[in-house]
């Protein structure tokens, strides 16, 4: 068995500032222009680009470009053609050819692709430069801004030696009151730089998220093998100290490996742990990696079970794998993509849902199949594009149309997370 990382190289994760672009002259001494909405805005913001003065029924292509924090250059394009007023509206226009097909408002960003197969992930504040070209001629260009992370947002970075974990904490800017905090945890990667995507991000939206790291780190074990819980439930603590924190409503949201640990977590912490978020999800442990021959996790020392069996939401070689839903008497939300190419996560959601409804048949609990999308709604804020994204889900811009409507609906949940 071998089951595939959810991140491995970057495509990015981008933002706008909302402005008219610059311009030249189009065809028939037109002035073609590029309009951004939303000034500014912040790194999950859905924008809206448009385009005016081309010549009615104008076939053109629209690229945007960034370089990151490696310099790396990140590229998109699509072909359009004008209205009969000689406006685009990327929101409203199906794109023709290029990075992705169909009217889709953050197609470009969606679609960026590294030049090279090593990139850096997003900073906190990323340029990108688009261009409307006509032919080989370019005839208008804008420089336009993301802020990934939201002025006055903290991060720590924790170590093992100081703090007893390793990751990343991102504090929002402070607030009159305490709030709802998530402890992040990615996905068979092991590191903080995928989870430490989210945590910035929730952190963006006034939310204290702490992102560790539990395997292939220095000091951590090599692999995704015998992860004591009780490393987590170290990073709970942590995370519940922090000034401005609601420890009366933490929550663990865990993507694919992870979503074992944050589950297992509701279970063994309960009372530490007050909500839990699942995004392509397992309901039973699977066995470590890469080799699995052995318990991906330990409580007390001792290897919890687990299968062998990957799609298999009933194991039969060992049925004690399916995660403790009868100790877990917190509401969950569980995310999935129906066309998932690493695993059936929506199988394995639908089967938790219904092993938790059993169990706790008035929690609330919610399930949010989205199906055209994949794995990667694991990273769920929208404008995040992830390696080889064309090959997962139904096409380049799946994941993200999914992450648009997912977004909101987490942040809710962690609104409502009961005291």
């Amino acid at each position: 068995m071998h089951i595939v990382a959810l991140v491995g190289r970057w495509r990015g994760w981008f933002g706008v500032v909302a402005v008219v672009g610059a311009a030249v002259s189009g065809c028939g001494g037109h002035r073609v222009e590029i309009a951004v909405d939303k000034p500014d805005a912040a790194g999950t913001a859905v924008i809206d680009i448009r385009v005016s003065g081309l010549a009615a029924g104008q076939q053109v292509s629209v690229a945007a470009e960034e370089s990151d924090a490696s310099g790396v250059r990140w590229s998109s394009a699509a072909s359009y053609v004008a209205d009969g007023q000689g406006r685009l509206d990327l929101a409203r226009d199906a794109a023709t050819a290029g990075s992705y097909t169909g009217v889709h408002p953050m197609g470009l960003l969606a679609t960026l692709t590294p030049d090279r197969p090593q990139g850096a992930p997003p900073g906190d504040r990323v340029e990108v430069r688009l261009s409307v070209r006509s032919g080989s001629r370019t005839i208008a260009q804008q420089v336009i801004h993301r802020q990934n992370r939201a002025r006055g947002v903290v991060e720590r970075r924790l170590t093992l030696a100081a703090d007893g974990i390793a990751g990343s904490y991102y504090a929002p800017p402070a607030a009159t009151t305490r709030r709802p905090a998530v402890l992040v945890l990615g996905g068979s990667e092991g590191g903080a730089v995928a989870s430490g995507l989210v945590a910035r991000a929730l952190a963006s939206a006034g939310y204290p998220a702490l992102a560790v790291a539990y395997f292939g780190q220095p000091g951590l074990p090599a692999r995704l093998s015998g992860i004591p819980l009780e490393y987590f439930g170290r990073a709970l603590q942590v995370l519940r100290r922090q000034p401005g924190v609601d420890a009366r409503r933490v929550a663990v949201m865990g993507a694919s490996r992870g979503s074992e640990a944050a589950q297992l977590l509701g279970a063994y912490y309960r009372d530490l742990v007050h909500g839990v978020l699942a995004l392509a999800p397992a309901d039973a442990a699977v066995c470590d990696l890469p080799d699995c021959t052995g318990a991906a996790w330990t409580w007390h020392g001792r290897p919890l079970p687990y299968t062998r069996q990957l799609n298999q939401p009933a194991p039969t070689d060992e049925p004690a794998a399916l995660l403790p839903y009868d100790r877990l008497p917190i509401p969950l939300l569980l995310a999935c993509g129906e066309v998932d190419r690493i695993w059936n996560s929506c199988r394995y959601a639908r089967a938790a849902l219904a092993h938790h409804t059993r169990a706790f048949p008035h929690t609330g609990d919610t399930l949010l199949a989205y199906p055209h999308a994949g794995h990667g709604i694991g990273l769920p804020m929208p404008g995040t594009a992830l390696p080889a994204r064309d090959l997962d889900g139904d096409s380049p811009t799946a994941n993200e149309d999914a992450c648009e409507q997912l977004w909101p609906r987490l942040l809710t949940y962690l609104d409502n997370l009961a005291t």
